[in-house]
């Protein structure tokens, strides 16, 4: 089937585009490096963590300003769906880490490829080379420099 082979190689391709963050090997690892991701992002997740780890839903900031609502801020994800998937693997090793908003962020992109492949497949129904242009157009919008170059810039397209 051309959809399962497509299918494969975006996940093959996605393992191979982000190999860097998920290797064991301590020499060849990398992180994305320091920007908004860093700063902020890693910041509200640890809160996040902190407070859902303690059963409470994070509803006030204490830290930012003279205080935030946090629930309020939409940078938070305090209900975003895949948020709470990373929240809840945090808890399962026990820590709130970078390394979990990194995966995260690269189940981002998986995922957009995906949804990518399948919404250019329901528009080009019919059509012979219909596969391919699908899988090209989701390589394209996964890996291309508007994707990569900003990795928070994903979540405003999905």
């Amino acid at each position: 089937n051309k959809d399962f082979l497509a299918l494969l190689t975006m996940i093959l391709l996605w393992l191979i585009f982000f190999w860097r963050l998920f290797t064991p090997i301590g020499e060849d690892q990398a992180s994305l490096k320091n920007g908004d991701f860093s700063g902020q992002f890693v910041a509200f997740g640890a809160y996040q963590y902190e407070r859902m780890s303690q059963g409470e839903i994070p509803l006030w900031n204490p830290y930012n300003n003279a205080g935030l609502p946090f629930i309020a801020d939409t940078q938070a994800a305090v209900f975003y769906p895949p948020r709470w998937i990373t929240m809840g693997l945090s808890s399962l090793a026990g820590e709130w880490n970078y390394n979990a908003l990194q995966l995260e962020m690269t189940f981002h992109v998986l995922l957009y490829t995906l949804l990518m492949y399948a919404f250019m497949r329901r528009l080009t129904l019919g059509n012979a080379y219909s596969e391919f242009a699908s899988f090209i157009a989701s390589v394209i919008i996964g890996y291309g420099g508007y994707t990569t170059s900003y990795p928070p810039l994903q979540l405003a397209v999905l």
